[in-house]
């Protein structure tokens, strides 16, 4: 008799894998506004490839008791910052509200979703013309959340022109994808197989059609080259964690870093 069993799934991240810090906070009068700057470190060999801003639910709380409504969540950036010991930078802000005169401190209270994953892999090549405008489908295998693969198109855009130049030497790749996926970076190479590195900042976003969009920049300098060779490095296996947050901080010194860290409910 044949048996037959299935592999075990892979084990998902604890909440423990992201932590949290406050680098930051800025408040504005005119126009009311608080702002604030996290820090997230990855603890284990489980890595963010995003976190879902749309469905971060995070609260201000003044020591008055006075509540904040939801604030707007975007991500800045993921690096490898060694000097200080941070993986990325989260940025939130709330508008046409401030803590009371005389309250003491502010609570951050909530939580925020997480996409980490412990595999990367590199799509396919495609030959990608330098002309504005110029478009190519891809297919990223097993970047689904379900491990389907997820058909992208890669787009190029030439910025346009400046100081008297026809056409500036800075290109823009755009991904657009019909889900969201864990898109890492691009490898881009000239005919000859020399590789040009991409910036490591860009963009994302949602479009009103409910498409995702992702972008990185080349800068060419002197080179002219009207041809690339270009790969998507994406994460697989991605797993959901949901990070709780809880954070106090004094409103003494402004302006000047308060920390905290994240604590289990």
């Amino acid at each position: 008799m044949a048996v037959c069993c299935s592999a075990p799934a892979e084990e998902a991240p604890a909440e423990s894998a992201i932590s949290l810090s406050l680098d930051r906070w800025e408040i504005t009068a005119d126009p009311e506004r608080i702002d604030l700057e996290l820090s997230f470190l990855e603890e284990t060999d489980w890595k963010a490839a995003y976190f879902d801003e749309s469905n971060a639910s995070l609260k201000l709380v003044d020591s008055k008791g006075d509540a904040g409504s939801k604030g707007e969540c975007r991500y800045i950036s993921r690096n490898d910052f060694a000097f200080n010991e941070k993986t990325g930078e989260i940025s939130l802000s709330w508008e046409d509200w401030l803590p009371a005169e005389d309250t003491e401190w502010v609570e951050l209270k909530g939580e925020i979703p997480f996409f980490m994953y412990r595999t990367a892999i590199l799509s396919e090549k495609v030959k990608v013309k330098l002309v504005n405008g110029f478009s190519v489908p891809l297919t990223l295998k097993g970047a689904g959340m379900d491990g389907g693969d997820v058909k992208v198109q890669l787009s190029v855009g030439r910025l346009g022109a400046w100081c008297g130049q026809e056409e500036s030497s800075q290109v823009m790749f755009s991904l657009v994808s019909p889900v969201r996926v864990g898109l890492l970076d691009l490898e881009t190479q000239t005919k000859d197989g020399t590789p040009l590195p991409v910036a490591d900042y860009g963009g994302s976003g949602i479009d009103p059609g409910g498409k995702h969009g992702w972008c990185r920049y080349l800068e060419l300098g002197d080179r002219k080259e009207e041809e690339l060779d270009i790969s998507v490095r994406y994460a697989t296996g991605m797993k959901k964690i949901v990070v709780p947050v809880d954070i106090r901080f004094g409103l003494f010194g402004m302006g000047e870093k308060q920390e905290g860290s994240t604590k289990e409910n």
